[in-house]
């Protein structure tokens, strides 16, 4: 069971009743989600809250905990792929997980307000494109998948339900023209990991993931990112080319990237750290790399890739930092995420580099379980590793930015957990992410990742590069 799900035996540390309720201040270095933490008179934790902003927050390890599937679990499985193939469904994420649903309420005297179950039930969570939404049978079909579901639990005998909910999915997230969001890039004369970039000329964002150098004396330098939202911009597909009979679709040779991108400059137009004098985006050169024949995205031996090495403008290129908690990591990770899920450690953490992006550095925890992730480049739904947040809105710190949003995409991820010393490292891209997930749960964000020393191997196979993550500085 999740922490706080059952009697809480501590003492309280300066309690107050508020009817049936108890709350408990929470001060503590880790209170992240809302000022009290509220029980019941029987001290079994309920939900966090309070605060100046007079709102409730829901700790992730009660709300939604990812668990392992009982070999039973498979039928659920297969019942609800085959659902959301009938419905025309192309992109989803699902996962086994004890979940607390959100349900609104009307009160005997006609006003709405929200509850959560109880407590945690075994869930088969479905999370399916918010586009879906505007469909005026969407009820109706929500009702159909979960219903399926629900009977492929009875029959397994399993105790459980199915929970479908819409969500953002994305490989990457493409700004409307008339987007009022402010610009989160801004002129990097070194460029960091993090980073904002975009294709020349298009708006919308990616994120520099990090420098890879060949091993080789001499060797050339790289920048790497995904591969897919680049793709997604230029809407050009017909560089495809893969081994046996899979094809794995390319982005183009000498694409020019921009840093700050586009969009970027339009909106945040003073840098602020010049701004004293003047000096805008729109009059720097904000080349940054071009794109290489070293490319790919899509599934090959049902392993998923997503990929693009970038040749980096000299003048513009940055050394590698990567940010543990508050401090830059003494050297280069380079463990596994398999290696990582599997220590001892009962939270497992990642964290992005702040880099140059004003929405800060981000942080998340790695389920130890994985999803089954079905995004529109994939032909086949497949299990990835993935991390979520669940808290205060990705605005609300510097240090806790979000996760979920298509413009992370590229990023790559540091693992850590426990003591420093105590633990490896690992470095993972991110390669797609979920975010505002329903009205009811708009602060439970994912990301998919995939492990960056595979990533390197892969690349190896495919195009005879033998890379490692850059350890020098510019």
């Amino acid at each position: 069971m999740p922490a706080y799900s059952g009697p809480w035996t501590k003492p309280l540390p300066e309690p107050f009743q508020r009817g049936d309720r108890i709350y408990v201040p929470d001060d503590s270095d880790e209170a992240t989600y809302g000022d009290y933490r509220i029980f019941d008179l029987d001290r079994n934790y309920i939900e966090s809250g309070g605060g100046r902003e007079l709102r409730k927050y829901y700790d992730p390890r009660d709300v939604f905990t990812p668990i392992a599937e009982p070999p039973e679990y498979s039928t659920v499985v297969e019942k609800l792929v085959d659902a959301l193939k009938e419905e025309g469904i192309t992109s989803y994420v699902h996962t086994y997980c004890l979940f607390r649903r959100h349900r609104w309420e009307v009160h005997p005297r006609g006003h709405e307000y929200s509850e959560l179950d109880p407590k945690p039930i075994e869930t088969a969570l479905v999370l399916i494109p918010s586009r879906y939404k505007d469909d005026a049978e969407s009820s109706v079909m929500i009702g159909r998948i979960e219903a399926i579901g629900d009977e492929a639990f009875g029959a397994t005998g399993l105790t459980g339900r199915t929970v479908v909910s819409f969500a953002d999915i994305g490989d990457y997230d493409p700004v409307p023209e008339d987007d009022p969001r402010e610009g989160k890039g801004w002129y990097m004369y070194s460029v960091w990991p993090g980073a904002s970039i975009g294709v020349k000329g298009r708006p919308s964002n990616g994120t520099l993931g990090l420098y890879l150098k060949e091993k080789r004396e001499g060797g050339a330098i790289f920048g790497i990112t995904s591969a897919l939202w680049i793709a997604g911009l230029l809407r050009d597909d017909s560089d495809s080319e893969g081994p046996g009979n899979e094809v794995v679709p390319r982005v183009p040779k000498d694409v020019v990237l921009e840093q700050p991108s586009e969009d970027d400059a339009k909106k945040y137009e003073l840098i602020p750290s010049y701004r004293r004098f003047g000096i805008s985006n729109d009059g720097l050169d904000r080349e940054f790399a071009t794109t290489t024949e070293f490319s790919e995205y899509g599934v090959v031996d049902g392993t998923y890739h997503d990929y693009a090495l970038l040749k980096v403008n000299r003048d513009r290129f940055g050394g590698n930092f990567f940010s543990a908690k508050d401090s830059e990591l003494p050297e280069p990770p380079t463990g596994r995420l398999v290696d990582v899920l599997a220590s001892d450690e009962p939270l497992k953490r990642i964290t992005l580099p702040e880099g140059g992006t004003s929405s800060g550095r981000a942080k998340g925890t790695l389920s130890s379980f994985p999803a089954l992730v079905k995004l529109e480049s994939m032909n086949q739904p497949l299990q990835l590793t993935f991390a979520y947040q669940y808290g205060r809105k990705a605005t609300r710190s510097r240090d806790d930015a979000t996760i979920g949003a298509g413009g992370v995409i590229g990023s790559v991820a540091v693992s850590f957990g426990g003591e420093r010393e105590h633990r490896e490292q690992a470095a993972a891209m991110i390669v797609g992410g979920v975010r505002e997930i329903d009205a009811s749960y708009s602060n439970l964000r994912l990301c998919f990742l995939v492990d960056l020393q595979e990533v390197l191997e892969r690349i190896k196979a495919r195009w005879g590069l033998d890379l490692q993550i850059y350890d020098g500085k510019k």
